[in-house]
Formats: C-alpha cells, sequence, structure tokens
C-alpha cells in the first residue's frame, strides 16, 4: 500500500468485509474505493495486514485477515511474531502468529542454502529442514537467539 494509512486502512476493510479472490480483485476494490494501486503495493499491504490466502472447499483461493487473533501491529518486530522454536532430531518447528508464517519462511529461505534446505510455511506453522540432523539442536539455539534479538 501506499504507506498512507487510509489506503492500508481501506484494504483492512475489503478483507475483514468480503474477503477477496486473488490480488486483481483487490486492486478493483480499491480502485473503487478511490486507490490506484499496483500488485506489488498489495502485496505489501497484504503483509503488513498479516492477511492470509486460503482456499475454499471448491478449491478457489482467497485472501483474507487471520480469524483468530488480529493481524500484527505494523511496526511489529520478527521476535514478535515468532511464539515458538522446537525441534526433533530431524525437523525444526517455528510457531508463529496467525498469518506470519510464510513472511517469516521466506526470510529463513534466504539465509543461506549452506544452512537451510528449505522450508514448509502453513499459516502459524514452519518446518524447516537442515542439511544435517547432527547440528540441528545448535542451529535451533541459533534461530532462537536471532529471533529474541529482533
Amino acid at each position: 500500500m501506499d504507506e498512507s494509512n487510509t489506503a492500508l486502512e481501506a484494504l483492512r476493510q475489503i478483507l475483514s468485509q468480503k474477503g477477496a479472490g486473488s490480488q486483481e480483485d483487490l486492486r478493483e476494490e480499491l480502485l473503487k474505493l478511490g486507490f490506484d494501486v499496483n500488485q506489488s503495493t498489495i502485496s505489501r499491504g497484504l503483509r503488513k495486514l498479516g492477511a492470509i490466502k486460503g482456499f475454499s472447499p471448491t478449491g478457489e483461493a482467497f485472501y483474507k485477515l487471520p480469524d483468530k487473533e488480529t493481524p500484527p501491529p505494523l511496526g511489529a518486530s520478527l521476535g514478535d511474531l515468532v511464539t515458538g522454536i522446537t525441534h526433533n532430531d530431524f525437523l525444526i518447528v517455528i510457531q508463529t502468529k496467525s498469518g506470519s508464517a510464510s513472511l517469516i519462511a521466506e526470510l529463513l529461505d534466504n539465509f543461506g542454502k549452506e544452512k537451510i534446505l528449505g522450508t514448509v510455511a502453513g499459516d502459524n506453522t514452519i518446518f524447516v529442514a537442515i542439511p544435517s540432523g547432527k547440528s540441528i539442536k545448535k542451529f535451533a539455539a541459533e534461530l532462537s537467539e536471532f529471533f529474541s534479538r529482533r
């Protein structure tokens, strides 16, 4: 969104009142309200609001605000979004506030392939695979430290 609170608030209203099937649908709704924005601007606004992309029983995609809690505040730090980190001998599991897992997973995917093989993110849970199970406990501790400082 352009950084004005009114455009962001308009997006929040659209999502809370009826949701939207695509970013193009959101763009059309925002145009009706007088906000001429592009896809990347809408995408940034969706992240700021903590919006999630879900799927209907028929498989149609839609954007909405999380049901369980309000979106993270605009000034939320990464540490505020991560609510827990656990692991077993094979995977690290990161719990996040609702709607924040994709953002955190994208950050981790860019962390470096020598440390992370890949991530799988849902709405509020991320599975992190690392190259060697021998270092999983150490890396989980590094992630906890990283997010506690943010």
